[in-house]
């Protein structure tokens, strides 16, 4: 079924790697088969094989069981770190679950029975977990971002868990009103990480992407080093007048290399960059695609196509042995970056 099309303004927060919180439900705990223990996180090595985890799904009284092998190795991972809550799947929207209170989780400890609180007030949506040493170089340690935590819509949290013989405890955690995402760990000679991440926002349907770097053996004002801001109006512009310029900047490849040849790893970010006017045709597709999502199938392409094509631009950050510097030519390309006009 086809949503209204202010439901699918309010779900584009979702495009952009964000999500709203969940309205107060009704809860219960229910008891459920929690997955051998020795069912590791998606991330570590040695992830059993489909053959090898319980033959009986996870159920939760009225929401859909947990069938499938991501799922249920990350239900193991957050039964380790905290109290886990379910939300049941609609005719809109996909199962949710995850742990029902923020970082440091010391109001929702990991229940030792292994059940599942059902349809709790909040579920807070954890990503797979990133191993690396991130504030200490002798650490085994998991960093988690958490979506949802906070006063704001694009809020959340990182939680740096320590892992000691299969048991979690949170060594830091730092809020945030714009939620780094998809990190990676970048190791340093000594033996410690760095983190690189994606920071996205969505405001009135504009999008904004900030590539960061973090060290967490820092202190919180001098941890995070921005790197670029990109800026995506293509979702303002279906709403916007045919003959109106917008700009896309989206991020194409992001990769570690040696770019400079002196053995050391460095950032480069291929990005896609278009300026474009907006149509009577483009407006109309765009609308219909925005009804039809999250699902619109090929009856209901996305209008992109309709666009020219982007410019690829790449970009190059060196690490210096401490952080990452632009390049001469990185720096004219970002010049030219977040503007509206060519």
């Amino acid at each position: 079924m086809k949503r209204s099309l202010s439901s699918a303004v309010a779900a584009l927060t979702v495009l952009v790697g964000c999500r709203a919180e969940a309205p107060p439900r009704s809860q219960r705990a229910v008891s459920a088969p929690a997955p051998s223990a020795a069912v590791p996180s998606p991330s570590v090595p040695g992830a059993p094989k489909a053959s090898e985890l319980p033959t009986e799904p996870a159920r939760f009284g009225s929401v859909r069981p947990i069938t499938a092998l991501a799922d249920v190795e990350r239900l193991a991972f957050l039964q380790g770190i905290c109290e886990v809550g379910v939300q049941g799947a609609t005719a809109e929207l996909e199962q949710q679950f995850g742990c029902t209170c923020c970082p440091p989780f010391l109001e929702c400890p990991p229940r030792a029975d292994g059940s599942v609180v059902e349809n709790p007030d909040h579920v807070y949506d954890i990503e797979a977990p990133v191993r690396g040493r991130f504030t200490r170089k002798d650490a085994e340690q998991e960093l988690v971002t958490v979506h949802g935590c906070g006063t704001s819509m694009n809020g959340g949290s990182i939680a740096v868990l320590d892992s000691h013989g299969g048991k979690r405890a949170t060594a830091t955690h730092e809020d945030f009103m714009i939620v780094p995402t998809r990190c990676e760990p970048y190791r340093l000679p000594d033996g410690h990480d760095l983190v690189v991440c994606e920071a996205t926002s969505a405001n009135q349907s504009v999008g904004r992407v900030r590539i960061v770097a973090g060290d967490f053996r820092k202190p919180e004002e001098r941890r995070w080093q921005e790197l670029v801001a990109l800026l995506d109006r293509g979702i303002s512009a279906c709403f916007g007048q045919p003959g109106e310029a917008f700009v896309r900047e989206t991020i194409a490849q992001r990769r570690f290399v040696d770019a400079n040849g002196d053995r050391r790893l460095d950032l480069e970010l291929e990005l896609d960059t278009l300026h474009a006017v907006s149509s009577q045709p483009f407006i109309d597709r765009c609308v219909a695609w925005l009804e039809a999502y999250p699902n619109p199938g090929p009856a209901t392409p996305a209008p992109w196509d309709l666009l020219e094509r982007p410019r690829r631009e790449r970009l190059v950050f060196v690490f210096d042995g401490s952080s990452f510097v632009a390049s001469a030519a990185t720096k004219r390309v970002m010049a030219t970056l977040g503007k509206d006009e060519p």
